[in-house]
This record gives C-alpha cells, sequence and structure tokens, in this order.
C-alpha cells in the first residue's frame, strides 16, 4: 500500500443563530470551563482535500486551557459536512483520520496517548492536524493542515535457507506513544514478524505496518533467524531514524545482501533515501550509508567505516545464553571510541592477528544513583536488545576515567562527540565521581585511584558490557 501526502483545509464559521446538523456524529458538550455566555454557537466544518483521506475522520474540540473534551464530530464520507456546537471561548481542535489500527480512547484529553497498541507498531496510516480557535459572535475561519503521524514500513526479504521456520525483523529507538496535541514520549524497540510467502520457499514478507518516527539519530535493525535447533540474529545500525511520513521499503538479500530504500510518493513527503547494506557472515563491505536521491548502483566501500565505526554486525558465534559474554562475527573490528551496532565502544582488545577483539561497551545513559539504586539499573538496562550490563570494575573504570586527564582531553571530546552524535546518548561527565565495583567503589573522572563509596551518597554510573567480535577465516 503506498501512502499519498495531502492537505487537509477546515473552514470554521461561528455564528450566534443556530443552525441544523448537517451530518456527523457529536458527542455533548461538558459542563466545565463555560463562558458566562452559555448560547452555543454553532461552528460549522467543510472539508476540502488535494488526496484521499482515510474516512472517518474526527474532529475533536478540547478546551485550551484545561485541556478537557468539549465535543467531538465525525464525517464518514467526503461528502459529510461537520458541525459542532460549542460556546464562546478558546478552543484547541484536533482532526484524526485513518484510526482503526489504535487502541480506543474514552475519554480522551489534549495531554491523553491517542491509542497507539502496546505491540509498538499501528495497522493504518495515522492522519493528524489541529489548530487552536477562539469562538465569537462573528464568523472566524481558520486553516487546519493534516500530515501523516507515521512512517510506512514493508519488509522482504529474499534468499533466505529453506530450514527457517521463523523470521523476525526488530527495529529500535522509536517513539512509543503520541498525545492528541501531537507531542511525542518514550522509546521502544518493535519487532515485525514476517510469513513465508506462498510458493516461494526463500522469501518472506511482513504486512505493511506504520509506526511513530525514530526517538534518536539512529535506527537500529535486527534480523532474526529461527529453524529447529536455534535462532541466529544480524544487525546493523544506521546513522540516521524514521521520519514520520515518509514510506520505507526494506528489501534485502541473505546471500546477496540487505538493502533498505525509502521513496517519497508526491508533494510534501521527505526526500527518497536509498541506503544499501549486508547481513550475515562476512557483512560490512561494500556498505553505502548515504542518503542519495537515487541509486545508481555505486556503492562507497569506506563509507559507514569512517572514522572508527562500524556499523555492521555478524552473527553470534553461537547461541550463548545473555548471562555470557556474547561473540559476534564481524567483517572488520571495531576501534575504540566508536560506535558500534548501536552501541559505544570504549576499549578495543585486539588479538595479535587481529582477527578478534574483546569490546568494553560503555552504556550511551548515564544516571546518578546511590550503590543500591546502583544495581536495580544495572539489573534491568537493556540496549538495542543487549541486555545483561554491569558495573564497571575499578580497573575499568580507572581507565574510562583516564580520558579526563589533561594529556588525554582529545580523547574525553571523541568520545562525548561519538556518544552523543552518533550514539544518541549523553556525555561523560568530567571530574564527577563514578561507581565501580559493584557499587563498593568509586572513581574521580581524570584520576587513576578508587576509593570507598558512601552508600547515602549519590555518584555518576555508567554501565558497561563485555563482547567478543571475530572475523571469520576461510
Amino acid at each position: 500500500m503506498q501512502l499519498s501526502s495531502f492537505r487537509q483545509h477546515v473552514i470554521i464559521f461561528a455564528k450566534a443563530a443556530v443552525v441544523s446538523f448537517l451530518a456527523g456524529c457529536s458527542s455533548p458538550i461538558s459542563e466545565i470551563e463555560q463562558p458566562t455566555d452559555t448560547t452555543p454557537r454553532m461552528v460549522g466544518i467543510t472539508t476540502r482535500s488535494t488526496a484521499d483521506i482515510s474516512y472517518p475522520m474526527t474532529l475533536y474540540a478540547f478546551y485550551s486551557k484545561s485541556g478537557a473534551l468539549a465535543g467531538t464530530t465525525t464525517a464518514f464520507s467526503a461528502d459529510d459536512i461537520l458541525t459542532l456546537p460549542l460556546r464562546l471561548g478558546s478552543y484547541h481542535l484536533v482532526a484524526m483520520a485513518g484510526t482503526e489500527g489504535l487502541e480506543k480512547v474514552t475519554s480522551p484529553t489534549t495531554d491523553q496517548s491517542i491509542g497507539v497498541p502496546e505491540r509498538g507498531y499501528i495497522n493504518s496510516a495515522i492522519q493528524m492536524g489541529g489548530v487552536d480557535i477562539t469562538v465569537e459572535d462573528k464568523d472566524i475561519s481558520a486553516d487546519l493542515e493534516m500530515s501523516y503521524q507515521v512512517a510506512q514500513i514493508d519488509i522482504e526479504l529474499h534468499d533466505i535457507p529453506t530450514d527457517i521456520t521463523a523470521v523476525n525483523v526488530s527495529l529500535s529507538s522509536l517513539y512509543s506513544d503520541m498525545t492528541f496535541r501531537g507531542n511525542l514520549s518514550g522509546e521502544q524497540t518493535i519487532s515485525i514478524p514476517l510469513e513465508k510467502v506462498e510458493g516461494e520457499d526463500d522469501t518472506w514478507k511482513s504486512n505493511t505496518i506504520y509506526t511513530l518516527k525514530g526517538s534518536s539519530t539512529q535506527l537500529t535493525l535486527s534480523i532474526s533467524m529461527t529453524n529447529e535447533t536455534s535462532t541466529k540474529t544480524y544487525g546493523y545500525t544506521h546513522t540516521n531514524n524514521l521520519e514520520a511520513g515518509t514510506p520505507y521499503t526494506f528489501i534485502g538479500s541473505y546471500i546477496e545482501g540487505f538493502y533498505l530504500t525509502g521513496a517519497v510518493t508526491s508533494k510534501g513527503w521527505n526526500k527518497p533515501q536509498n541506503i544499501n547494506f549486508t547481513f550475515g557472515i562476512g557483512a560490512g563491505a561494500n556498505e553505502d550509508n548515504g542518503d542519495n536521491e537515487e541509486d545508481n548502483g555505486e556503492n562507497d566501500e569506506n563509507e559507514g567505516n569512517n572514522d572508527n565505526t562500524n556499523n555492521s554486525q555478524g552473527t553470534k558465534d553461537d547461541d550463548q545464553p545473555d548471562d555470557t559474554d556474547a561473540s559476534y562475527w564481524v567483517s572488520t573490528i571495531p576501534e575504540a571510541i566508536s560506535i558500534w551496532n548501536g552501541h559505544f565502544v570504549g576499549v578495543a582488545t585486539k588479538s595479535s592477528d587481529n582477527t578478534s577483539a574483546e569490546l568494553l561497551l560503555i552504556s550511551l545513559q548515564e544516571w546518578e544513583k546511590t550503590t543500591a539504586e546502583a544495581i536495580t539499573v544495572q539489573n534491568e538496562y537493556t540496549e538495542s536488545h543487549l541486555g545483561n550490563w554491569r558495573i564497571p570494575t575499578a580497573a575499568e573504570m580507572t581507565t574510562i576515567a583516564s580520558w579526563g586527564k589533561t594529556e588525554n582531553m582529545n580523547t574525553l571530546d571523541r568520545a562525548n562527540g561519538k556518544l552523543t552524535n552518533e550514539g544518541g546518548g549523553t556525555k561523560l561527565t568530567n571530574g564527577a565521581y563514578y561507581l565501580c565495583d559493584d557499587g563498593a567503589k568509586i572513581v574521580k573522572f581524570s584520576e587513576s585511584k578508587a576509593s570507598n563509596a558512601a552508600s547515602d551518597v549519590t555518584y555518576r554510573l555508567r554501565l558497561v558490557r563485555t563482547i567478543t567480535v571475530k572475523i571469520p577465516q576461510e
């Protein structure tokens, strides 16, 4: 299904004389916030559009001051003319269409959720617009422009091994909720199940789904393939995230690579994106991470691996439980002070032949906690599907804190740039005390010694995670 952009015009008339309802369904007006003049004025809404609207379309009138619902009315086709009785006063109008994929909201307010399902994705394209009006004893008009609040997602994977019984694609760092006022909040990872195409043993497709825009600057994808004995997961991190109003088509091949393309169908949509990348053992080479309007088949072999950044992740070496250090196949070894697969690499200890390395990942987030609170954060924290993070040892924290020394300030500046600009995280705090050794010790950033932590004092906290990466050997 291909979306089209559109502009929804709402013309509003407020008259002292009462006119009859022409179309739609209206709810009773709340008794709160009534002006002194309690005579209703009939607000007539005429809709015009340059493109299709997914009817029914519902108009909500909220009191500007409290955000409470003053009334609603619904049009079921383009021929319906909407009317709504409103007393003198100020209102925030919200028009919504394409809402059949949302959960029902019984008592909406401007700051209440529009009803995004808990699974995170929506089966319909939400169209929404808002405008503020003041109803007086004279005719008024307002121009309300609606727009798509979601990105459209289609996924199709080819050359999937025939023994695979399930395929899922997860998208991370997306907003999880939106209010009737249009404010976004929360962060989530959504898992999109794919189904095998009938008559094609090696092709899997998703239904068309819709998601809220990305909550950070990066989009992390994880492709999981399951057979009778194990599940293998492949990942990729792109430096741009999903945007509302953009249809994205993910077309991939397990053998030939995995390609992400975005297309804009009409005026008002974001410009196209054609982003090519690979997944599987040996992935990462010949990637194109640019945002080009056209894909001419010419890939920049270096892009995506510049500035010590490696955006590719291979499969796990084996199906280890999450409480052990994981191993991943990669095409190139990530460097220290880089973003890899949605994580910040603080230290990379390479083998003598440069075919493997132990990576010390440092959490993108930072907290200020007591020792007891730090243990809770440690037990609950996950980042781009990776769990089992821990408080650093004194030796690990001393290494990290050394970046704050005068002679190493370039390292700290580079690390903070990676954390914020590419990782969407927060900066390290120079001069602050950080917890280590299960919260029993602290190390001051810029110093190289640990001291005892007080149980009733809050300190800075960064979590770490150790993993091993390997380059496949033929």
